[in-house]
């Protein structure tokens, strides 16, 4: 579930940097302004404003959802978590890279939803064993795929 939440945040903030990072606007963008943003100064230009925000929130979104996916949330982001999402930034960021980002993200998070599907498939089924029916039990989860006509807990039709 936080997972899924962080990834909402993601999408939320790389979409707002998608309107700032155009790729046409990239010229525009001054970079040194950024980066006295960054530092405490005052800058009076809205466009670094807005990337330097949306940059920040990308940072902090980015390490709560890896330590989401280690199973830890709000004041549990560690030292690496922060160095993983300071990895991405540092390659830079285009439309290109946003699009991929947001991508793995969400294919980062299909797979997790999946896998904790299978774990729930398997802790019903054993609850269906000790009753001696486990032969009946049809799981919600087949090779990686939900199947969409079954019954979430497991029951035939």
């Amino acid at each position: 579930n936080n997972t899924k939440i962080m990834e909402s945040e993601l999408i939320g903030t790389i979409d707002n940097l998608k309107s700032v990072v155009k790729d046409k606007d990239l010229g525009r963008l001054n970079i040194v302004n950024v980066a006295k943003i960054w530092a405490g100064g005052e800058v009076n230009d809205s466009l670094a404003q807005q990337y330097a925000l949306h940059l920040d929130q990308l940072r902090n979104e980015l390490s709560a959802y890896y330590a989401a996916t280690q199973g830890r949330t709000g004041n549990n982001i560690t030292v690496q978590d922060q160095q993983g999402a300071d990895r991405i930034l540092k390659n830079g960021l285009s439309t290109g890279s946003l699009n991929g980002l947001k991508t793995a993200i969400e294919n980062s998070t299909a797979k997790m939803g999946t896998v904790m599907q299978g774990s729930v498939d398997r802790s019903r089924k054993q609850v269906w064993d000790l009753f001696g029916v486990g032969d009946k039990f049809k799981p919600v989860t087949r090779g990686g795929k939900t199947e969409k006509d079954n019954d979430p807990m497991g029951i035939r039709k």
